[in-house]
């Protein structure tokens, strides 16, 4: 009776520990889902929230982000792409083939990502909580993002 006991802990800590929340690893502060609180267009902001849109939410794991424009009666769009990040820059990429044509991986054009479908954006600040991102578009128009942690 005490050998089956100490099995059963045995393989419930085990498979406690072999499991893993963060798929391909820990990709650091990004992981997880973020709300997109303010856009600026050279300093000024933009009004996101005054049509259908009610929340951008931008969602990092793994390689994959997904950006989720959601409206109301929690009717939602999806916008998929990859990320990497090199040093202080984050390279989002919506070059991906839509084979369906619903353009699921094209970047959301509310926000102004680059159309040909790579953005590189400086990571001006960045923490568990908060996240403040900006790039220069070709037309030289500076473009700041303001995200929230989503708990």
């Amino acid at each position: 009776m005490v050998r089956s006991i100490y099995i059963g802990s045995l393989l419930t800590l085990l498979l406690l520990l072999s499991g893993c929340t963060r798929n391909n690893g820990d990709i650091g502060n990004l992981f997880g889902t973020w709300r997109l609180e303010t856009m600026t267009k050279n300093g000024e902001e933009v009004d996101l929230y005054s049509n259908l849109t009610k929340v951008y939410t931008w969602a990092f794991q793994s390689h994959i982000v997904r950006i989720q424009d959601i409206r109301d009666n929690m009717d939602y769009v999806n916008y998929y792409g990859s990320w990497c990040k090199e040093k202080d820059v984050l390279i989002l990429d919506f070059t991906y083939e839509d084979e369906n044509g619903n353009g699921e991986y094209l970047p959301p054009s509310p926000l102004h990502l680059n159309a040909d479908g790579i953005t590189r954006l400086d990571v001006n600040q960045t923490s568990s909580k908060e996240m403040k991102l900006s790039y220069r578009s070709v037309d030289d128009v500076e473009y700041s993002y303001y995200l929230r942690k989503i708990p």
